[in-house]
């Protein structure tokens, strides 16, 4: 279990050491999000990646701007990330966020919502558009 989660934090670390070293702003190296391309409109994750790299070096405003919904849930997944490693490195069971399918569609609504809002094209919602 040990040699599985150590994986992970490096694959984690391997896709941020590329987010920090290439700005998605400029590179080829990305995808292109799907429904933006055909249809126009933002998707919940558009704009994750230029947000990812612009929380790695530190531009939290610039990151917020791009994507809000993906910057404001970043100390969610380090924190629970943190506690589910140190749970099963020292053995503990340590109180961590739950994820059952109340909190997953709750999420899934929260979303939905921020996507219909940052494609409304009036003001303050035009903020959200990344």
């Amino acid at each position: 279990m040990k040699y599985k989660a150590l994986i992970i934090v490096g694959f984690i670390a391997a896709v941020a050491a590329v987010l920090f070293l290439f700005n998605p702003e400029v590179s080829s190296l990305y995808p292109n999000c799907p429904l933006n391309k055909y249809t126009g409109l933002y998707c919940p994750g558009c704009g994750t990646q230029r947000a990812a790299h612009e929380i790695l070096h530190g531009n939290i405003a610039q990151a917020f701007s791009l994507n809000a919904l993906f910057t404001l849930s970043v100390p969610f997944a380090i924190y629970y990330s943190f506690v589910e490693i140190f749970n099963r490195m020292a053995k503990t069971n340590l109180k961590n966020l739950e994820f059952n399918t109340r909190n997953l569609i709750i999420l899934i609504i929260i979303a939905a919502v921020f996507m219909i809002f940052r494609n409304i094209d009036r003001f303050p919602f035009t903020l959200l558009a990344p």
